[in-house]
């Protein structure tokens, strides 16, 4: 989608994208992190949806490349080196050879893992299945 990995990261880009890069202006580093817990803010500001919609969002959020939107705001350091090539995991997410514990591809693993198998962060059947 518009050269992202999947739509999820792109909307997060669209909508935050101006906020992020008058922060990194500022000298806020544009991180992983920071972008994930930024996101994590704003859905927990959220009160009152409908179970259905709960579920819904929270994959959606699971579904962001928070680390590809991160390069994105450092691609102006000298020290990032953007011509690299880059593995993708079986859901298509790109991680660099750097990344020797693949902890980013771990986390994103186990979470379908649980998703295909019913079950939520807290090991709790989701009830649909």
């Amino acid at each position: 989608m518009n050269g992202w990995t999947n739509h999820e990261t792109w909307l997060v880009n669209l909508w935050l994208g101006d906020t992020f890069t008058e922060q990194a202006e500022d000298g806020q580093k544009i991180t992983e992190d920071f972008i994930r817990q930024t996101v994590y803010c704003l859905h927990d500001s959220v009160h009152n949806l409908d179970p259905l919609m709960a579920d819904l969002l929270s994959a959606a959020l699971g579904s962001i490349n928070y680390r590809e939107i991160a390069k994105h705001y450092v691609s102006d350091d000298p020290t990032v080196d953007d011509d690299e090539p880059e593995d993708e995991d079986e859901y298509g997410y790109s991680y660099d050879d750097d990344d020797q514990d693949g902890g980013y591809i771990d986390e994103r693993a186990e979470y379908h893992e649980r998703i295909d198998m019913g079950r939520n962060e807290a090991g709790e059947w989701l009830g649909f299945m």
